[in-house]
């Protein structure tokens, strides 16, 4: 049997405007614009998912695998690198847990 990864991060991000690609080929690779979280906490991620919202009440709209995460150039701030997974969207969360901009939820 195959251990399935839980853990997830759900981000408030209204307009996108942070998630772009990762690069100049159309490989379904992006970054997530910069976050403040610790490092050590994001980097508990690699592996799982990350789900975008326009509100916080609302199924996610975009997401995927989590590949990598970095610091920012900005300090006290972490980039994720994640993979495009159609399966991520749609995902709600409850209400109960969410920080200003961030949830998460770690196995």
């Amino acid at each position: 049997m195959t251990e399935q990864i839980n853990n997830q991060i759900h981000i408030h991000c209204p307009n996108n405007d942070n998630i772009r690609p990762a690069n100049d080929e159309p490989d379904g690779i992006y970054l997530s614009g910069d976050w403040n979280l610790s490092l050590k906490k994001a980097q508990q991620l690699i592996g799982g998912t990350i789900h975008f919202h326009k509100r916080h009440i609302e199924r996610s709209h975009m997401g995927g695998r989590i590949l990598d995460a970095y610091q920012s150039e900005e300090p006290n701030r972490v980039v994720f690198m994640f993979e495009y997974d159609k399966s991520c969207e749609g995902i709600s969360t409850s209400k109960v847990g969410w920080r200003r901009d961030y949830k998460i939820l770690i196995n």
